[in-house]
């Protein structure tokens, strides 16, 4: 199977991703699928809560544009455009961050989109 890549856009506190990472874990487990999710969401660090590293209140946060986050960016979707895995998720940041938000959606190699939406 060729890779196939996806990013998964929507507003802030959606639920996407929860949806990221339980759809990855759901294609590894039920589908014998090799599925990753990648935290493109520089700004959130969510995905160390997740794995209960550090609690969400106390999760390390980025705001804005006003520091380099092209720098993490760049190696977030280095590893999205790399991976070798069956299926690659790319969560991406839920505030509206134009420029950004263009900067990931031109640079990761995708082959579609996900819109996860609260209606």
């Amino acid at each position: 199977m060729a890779t196939k890549r996806y990013l998964v856009g929507g507003p802030q506190n959606s639920g996407k991703s929860t949806y990221v990472l339980s759809l990855a874990k759901r294609l590894q487990s039920g589908h014998g699928l090799r599925a990753r999710a990648i935290e493109l969401d520089v700004w959130s660090g969510s995905y160390p809560a997740f794995r209960g590293e550090v609690s969400f209140k106390d999760r390390p946060k980025q705001f804005g544009l006003a520091w380099d986050w092209k720098t993490p960016l760049d190696e977030r979707i280095k590893e999205f455009n790399e991976a070798p895995d069956d299926i690659v998720l790319g969560d991406l940041p839920g505030a509206k961050i134009d420029e950004a938000t263009d900067y990931m959606c031109k640079n990761a190699k995708a082959d579609g989109a996900i819109v996860v939406s609260t209606v």
